[in-house]
């Protein structure tokens, strides 16, 4: 087989075991379906290592930078803004996400060979832990649209949800248009709030007897409080709303708990309707607010899907930390297929009951033990 029918076997693999993950078909009892599952991932993730190393080439740079064979591969997150990281040629791409550093100076792209992986994982996942047991939900966006920014891999997760999770017509809208095209979904415009949007969107849900899922960013949310201060936009029993996103770029920095509280109040829901998603351009894996697929769990702990793994290591030695100890997130995310299988971030993470909690990102300058596993990039970079 060539790279492309190695790489769309791989895609293949790791989607049915995302449907196996999250259906009934598991083990009889919790221990050997949890045993049955990390099998079945590190399997898929040796499989996935070796193709990356065979077909990227600044993945193979790095990896015998670093000397004795790893179990897997840590690409700081930096790597996507230095080198081209993936295993198929530019012309390839189907989609091409931008990633820009906190101070926009250097950007990069994620390009995906296919997008089909990403669609069925996100919306496997994003059902669960956004939806619960609701069959459907009418599902808008306070975000700009895919026309205004079609390199955002959020956005484009997004549109997933409203074909997958909604797939009906708003008033005005045409069966057949693209949801990308929708103007009465993407409630932001160069900046402006379609408040009647909003209500309109709200009524249809009403009086279809199901629940509005709002798609936010923390900031649109706060423009939304900041242009409506004294109004209230009651959501049908049940609504979520899913923030993403910090208050980067903003002069007063947003508290999250106070953004919460307000965004509860303004809609009338309880704080648990309130799942925060977190996820970045250079993962095709999202991680939730686990309110809805772990009832105990607090706010600020999340929880990853099947086919991803969050662990907290230590900045220097890149090894795992004792439990309970702060540690840079580290993903290994089986969906980033055609990229790269281990993603090194400089966010903050701890190990928690049902999941891991974020604690913003490492102060300062980038750690050490980043900087020095990005080093031989740049060489590639430049050559």
């Amino acid at each position: 087989m060539d790279a492309r029918e190695q790489s769309q076997a791989l895609h293949e693999k790791v989607q049915a075991f995302a449907q196996w993950a999250l259906g009934p078909q598991r083990a009889a009892t919790h221990e050997q379906s949890v045993a049955q599952e990390h099998r079945r991932f590190d399997e898929l993730a040796n499989e996935i290592k070796e193709f990356q190393l065979r077909h990227c080439p600044a993945l193979a740079t790095l990896h015998k930078a670093q000397g004795a064979p790893r179990s897997s591969l840590a690409v700081p997150s930096d790597v996507f803004r230095l080198s081209r990281v993936a295993c198929h040629p530019p012309e390839q791409d189907s989609a091409r996400f931008h990633t820009s550093g906190t101070t926009a100076q250097h950007t990069g792209w994620h390009g995906l060979r296919t997008v089909e992986t990403y669609r069925a994982l996100s919306t496997g996942f994003g059902r669960k832990a956004l939806l619960g047991d609701q069959p459907r939900a009418t599902v808008i966006a306070l975000m700009n649209s895919p026309l205004e920014n079609p390199h955002s891999s959020l956005i484009k997760m997004c549109e997933f949800f409203m074909e997958a999770f909604d797939g009906r017509s708003l008033p005005g809208e045409d069966d057949a248009q693209p949801f990308a095209t929708r103007k009465s979904r993407w409630l932001l415009s160069g900046g402006a709030l379609n408040e009647a949007g909003l209500r309109v969107a709200v009524e249809v849900a009403r009086a279809r007897g199901e629940i509005v899922l709002l798609l936010a960013t923390s900031l649109s949310l706060a423009l939304l409080l900041e242009q409506l201060p004294n109004e209230r936009i009651a959501l049908p029993a049940g609504s979520v709303v899913m923030p993403t996103g910090g208050s980067k770029g903003r002069a007063v920095q947003l508290d999250p708990a106070a953004l919460r509280a307000s965004v509860a109040a303004f809609f009338e829901i309880e704080d648990s309707q309130i799942i925060s998603e977190y996820g970045m351009t250079e993962l095709s894996s999202q991680l939730y607010e686990a309110t809805l697929l772990h009832r105990s769990a607090s706010p600020g702990v999340y929880c990853a899907p099947p086919w991803l793994r969050a662990t907290p290591v230590d900045p220097i030695t890149l090894l795992p930390v004792a439990e309970g100890a702060l540690g840079l997130a580290q993903f290994t995310d089986l969906a980033n297929i055609d990229s790269a299988l281990c993603v090194l971030t400089q966010d903050l993470i701890r190990s928690e009951a049902g999941g891991v909690r974020l604690l913003g990102r490492q102060p300062r300058s980038p750690s050490r033990g980043c900087s020095l596993l990005a080093e031989p990039l740049l060489v590639v970079a430049s050559s």
